[in-house]
């Protein structure tokens, strides 16, 4: 869950959403400090150093580097903007915030929270600065609360993010895009941004709201980078209420893009990633769901169920689509009854917005796992634009998860809805409903944990082994089984094996390196490594793709004197202990045939390496 909105630990979530003194009363005295003579406070993960101060009522960042680096990207103070204007009965009023006071809490890392109040309107303002334990970001956001007479809303334009102005040392890099919104649709972007110096250096920029855009420029060394809510609507915060603003995540990294994409991945895996993906380790569950003509009859679904042992394939959950939908989830109990008989959860496929009564109404009736949501003949699941329709959606999600123990699979016509919101929630999701699930996968990973992205589409005795193994780069989702002919059974089975015994595992909190291109690039190796360092083992997918007959493959992200046991799916004869220098300096050679795959698996060891020759 959301940290700011759902599962935080108390003192924190006392901080971030209640007045000061209400603070006093929770949180124990001694993990709060009211520092009101301060001007400048400092907050630092292993890899992030900000340092914030308050002066003329306004707020800047006086400084942001990495540690080790120790390159100032805001040598001139950059200035974090405030709600500039509200409007009240349509009209454009200007706040005029004074600064009041800080409160300090240092029970989980550090969370700063500068208060300020306008008069004319009457308003509170807080711009909550928080970091953790370990790798990981500053995060920043604000709220405000109405403590006008009547109600108040806010347009896009007044609610900046950010209006970053730094200096690079060098000529830096936007990557993926400069400029792009953010909100519904498979092919916008997603929400950050790296600025990256060369191979050496960069900071990553996250966005955390539902719908914005954002653009950055670089004139020499000198870069903007600026994030608002374009075209939010619906925004409308009565009296008493409190308006969630959007919210800027900012990291500094050491390396390249791959660095710094792991450096946030890292952190959202252990604090922001949904708990009860966190916690299970056979989450998420392989997938499984029908065609069109079976789906659309519950007998056929049960009978299927009952009679091909899906378990025993590796399936773990069974997922109804939206022609099982149209017939308004018939015989849904049943089938719940015969999953749970042969060892399968549900996943319940429901398209549009959907009311908790309603969701709730049929887990009472079926006792479903999994709520999939989706757009088809309707509306989204929600509008990003339309402020209370996503935060309802959350608060939605929470209580389905709080109160029933149901999971969310995020679907909407194939990874139309993506925000950081959603990514705390989800266990999993579809990327496309067009067959380039591949090519998401491997461009998505740089924010998304890749356990959370799901490999799908209908397979058969024709699809290759090496078609089958794309479905290890994330969760999986396969059909249609009632037309499986044992060479498809026999090819899912050891792909489930794999998936069961040793990917799922080190997908779950994995670093991600690029070591090759994307599969969009024709006729050329593509291919992507996997190492979890929470586990010290990893993985290298490749695909041949019509490249050559060999290649060597470098390896990112070891520790050099480290040795590395390796082992391959395929040559087997390649099976050998090398250290993290060899592997990322000399590479393994690696043989493939036409179209074909290779995995190597590999763990970290303590032994001194071999001496066989790593080419």
């Amino acid at each position: 869950m959301h940290t700011w909105t759902g599962r935080m630990t108390l003192g924190l979530l006392i901080v971030a959403s209640l007045a000061l003194g209400a603070l006093a009363q929770v949180v124990p005295k001694e993990n709060l400090m009211n520092e009101p003579s301060l001007t400048q406070w400092t907050l630092s993960t292993d890899d992030t150093f900000l340092k914030v101060s308050v002066a003329n009522n306004r707020i800047f960042i006086e400084t942001l580097k990495n540690p080790t680096q120790n390159w100032n990207w805001t040598p001139v103070a950059s200035e974090v903007p405030l709600i500039k204007n509200v409007v009240i009965k349509g009209a454009n009023q200007s706040p005029n915030w004074i600064y009041q006071n800080a409160v300090v809490d240092r029970t989980t890392g550090t969370t700063v929270t500068l208060l300020f109040s306008s008069t004319a309107p009457k308003l509170e303002l807080k711009s909550i600065w928080r970091t953790r334990p370990g790798v990981g970001p500053v995060e920043h956001r604000m709220e405000i609360v109405n403590r006008t007479e009547g109600n108040i809303e806010f347009k896009g334009d007044a609610l900046v993010a950010a209006n970053l102005n730094m200096a690079a040392d060098k000529a830096a890099h936007f990557f993926p895009v400069a400029q792009g919104k953010i909100g519904y649709g498979e092919n916008q972007p997603l929400p950050y941004q790296m600025i990256q110096v060369a191979k050496t250096h960069g900071v990553f920029l996250a966005y955390d709201f539902g719908c914005g855009q954002f653009t950055s420029t670089a004139t020499e060394n000198q870069i903007t980078s600026r994030w608002w809510a374009a075209d939010i609507v619906n925004t409308t915060t009565a009296v008493g209420e409190t308006f969630r603003c959007p919210g800027m995540i900012i990291q500094t990294y050491q390396g390249d893009e791959d660095d710094g994409a792991n450096g946030f991945k890292r952190w959202f895996w252990r604090y922001e990633i949904t708990r009860s993906l966190y916690d299970n380790p056979n989450d998420p569950p392989i997938e499984m769901c029908e065609d069109p003509g079976w789906d659309a009859k519950p007998d056929l679904l049960i009978d299927l169920i009952n009679t091909k042992n899906l378990a025993s394939w590796g399936v773990q959950m069974f997922k109804t689509d939206g022609w099982h939908c149209n017939t308004g989830h018939a015989k849904s109990a049943e089938l719940a009854a015969a999953c749970r008989a042969n060892g399968l959860q549900l996943c319940m496929y429901w398209d549009g917005p959907r009311s908790e009564a309603e969701l709730v109404a049929e887990w009472n009736k079926s006792k479903y796992d999994y709520y999939r949501m989706d757009q088809w003949g309707k509306p989204p699941p929600f509008n990003p634009r339309d402020y209370h329709s996503f935060m309802d959606f959350n608060q939605k999600v929470d209580s389905l998860s709080k109160k029933y123990g149901i999971k969310l699979e995020n679907c909407c016509n194939g990874g139309n809805l993506r925000s950081l919101d959603l990514f705390r929630r989800m266990t999993f999701m579809t990327p496309s409903d067009a067959p380039v699930d591949a090519i998401h996968i491997y461009n998505w990973s740089y924010l998304i944990c890749p356990i959370q992205i799901k490999h799908e589409f209908a397979t058969d005795g024709k699809t290759p082994v090496a078609d089958w193994r794309r479905r290890l780069m994330g969760s999986i989702l396969v059909g249609f089984p009632h037309s499986w002919d044992q060479t498809a059974i026999d090819r899912f089975k050891t792909i489930t094996t794999l998936y069961n015994t040793k990917q799922r595992a080190i997908l779950r909190g994995a670093d991600v390196y690029h070591i090759l291109p994307s599969p969009e690039v024709k006729k050329a190796w593509w291919g992507i490594q996997y190492n979890n360092t929470f586990i010290n083992k990893g993985s290298v997918l490749l695909w041949q793709n019509g490249g050559p007959a060999s290649q060597i493959i470098k390896l990112k992200g070891l520790e050099r004197n480290v040795t590395y046991q390796l082992t391959f799916e395929d040559a087997t004869e390649k099976n050998r202990s090398l250290t993290g220098a060899q592997l990322m300096d000399d590479g393994v050679d690696v043989p493939m045939g036409p179209n074909a795959s290779e995995i190597i698996w590999f763990e970290k060891l303590m032994g001194k390496p071999e001496t066989k020759p790593s080419k």
